[in-house]
C-alpha cells in the first residue's frame, strides 16, 4: 500500500525546522537563566564541582546522561521501523522523541540553576546540545523510509 505524501524535500524541510526550533530553545534556556540568575555566571570565586548539594548533582547528571542516551536508541527503533513499514511519519517521530529527550537533559540543568543555584549548569545544557547535534535530521533516512529508494 502506497502512503501518502511522500514528497521527500517538504518532509526533509519540515525535519530541519523541527531540529532547528528544538535546537535554539537551548539557547533560550541559557538567556532565561542570564537575565533571572546573572550571578550564576560570575565564576569569581568558582564554588564547589558539584555545588551545595552533591546527591542531587549526581543523580541529575545520570539522569541526563540517560536521557541522552534513550534518545539516541529511541530514535534508531523509530528509524527502524520507518524502513520496515515504509512510514517517513516515524522518522519524524523517531526526531521529536529524540529531541524531547536530550531537551529533558537542558531541563534538569534549568531546574539546578533555579532552584539549587547550581553554578555549572550549563554542562547540563551543553551534554543536551552536543545530543541534538548528533540528531541532525538526515535526507537519507526519510528516503530509506520511502519507496523512493533505489534498490
Amino acid at each position: 500500500m502506497e502512503k501518502a505524501d511522500t514528497n521527500i524535500p517538504a518532509r526533509y524541510q519540515q525535519l530541519i525546522i523541527m531540529w532547528i526550533g528544538l535546537f535554539n530553545s537551548q539557547i533560550l534556556f541559557i538567556v532565561l537563566i542570564y537575565f533571572s540568575k546573572s550571578e550564576l555566571f560570575s565564576f569569581d570565586p568558582p564554588g564547589p564541582a558539584l555545588g551545595d548539594n552533591p546527591p542531587v548533582t549526581i543523580a541529575f547528571a545520570i539522569i541526563a546522561i540517560t536521557l541522552v542516551g534513550a534518545s539516541f536508541v529511541l530514535k534508531s527503533i523509530y528509524y527502524k521501523r520507518s524502513v520496515d513499514a515504509q512510514d517517513p511519519e516515524l522518522v519524524k517521530t523517531g526526531l521529536i522523541i529524540a529531541m524531547a529527550l536530550c531537551e529533558g537533559a537542558s531541563l534538569l540543568g534549568v531546574l539546578s540553576a533555579f532552584v539549587f543555584n547550581y553554578q555549572y549548569f550549563f554542562a547540563f545544557i551543553a551534554l543536551a546540545l552536543a545530543g541534538m547535534i548528533f540528531h541532525f535530521p538526515m535526507r537519507s533516512t526519510l528516503m530509506n523510509a520511502t519507496h523512493a529508494r533505489k534498490l
